[in-house]
């Protein structure tokens, strides 16, 4: 009855330790490989653009922070210090032009990647004029986000192709 107890307890307790096990090696494997991920900042005033854009993201990156607007996108910025600043231009409140001034005025590293309806260049040159690195139209993000942030990260500008001005 005894060894019954045991046999049992074992077979309860295996999966956990498993877990925990898969767990130790993973985070060994990534203090060993000192292979960190870029973190990601998410704004859009638009709850389904947000929610696609994080899963998007999430397999790949870290993602920090989500906004809904400028004002939360410049506070959440300062907080959790992202590499990287996801921001779509037209929001309520403080746009996203508006709050990429800002971070970057105040000395922020932050990267920024514009995600926008806006394809037309004059809001292409905008963007870059105040120092954004990338810009990305909506309708390209399924293919185009994930490269653009690993472009960024590598010190490379990106801009889809549709949004493309002719000088840049």
């Amino acid at each position: 009855m005894f060894s019954r107890l045991i046999l049992k307890t074992a077979s309860f307790v295996a999966p956990k330790t498993d877990r925990t096990v898969r767990a130790a090696r993973k985070m060994t494997q990534t203090s060993t490989n000192h292979v960190a991920r870029t973190r990601v900042m998410v704004a859009d005033d638009n709850q389904a653009i947000r929610e696609l854009v994080v899963q998007i993201l999430e397999a790949e990156f870290d993602v920090v922070g989500v906004a809904s607007n400028g004002d939360e996108a410049v506070e959440l910025a300062k907080r959790f210090l992202p590499e990287i600043g996801v921001l779509d231009i037209t929001m309520p409140g403080k746009t996203g032009i508006e709050a990429a001034e800002e971070l970057l005025s105040n000395g922020s590293k932050i990267q920024i990647v514009f995600l926008t309806v806006h394809e037309d260049p004059e809001f292409v040159r905008r963007a870059l004029e105040i120092g954004a690195s990338g810009y990305i139209a909506k309708r390209k993000m399924a293919k185009e986000l994930t490269l653009a942030i690993k472009k960024i990260s590598l010190g490379q500008n990106f801009i889809s192709p549709c949004c493309s001005p002719a000088e840049y």
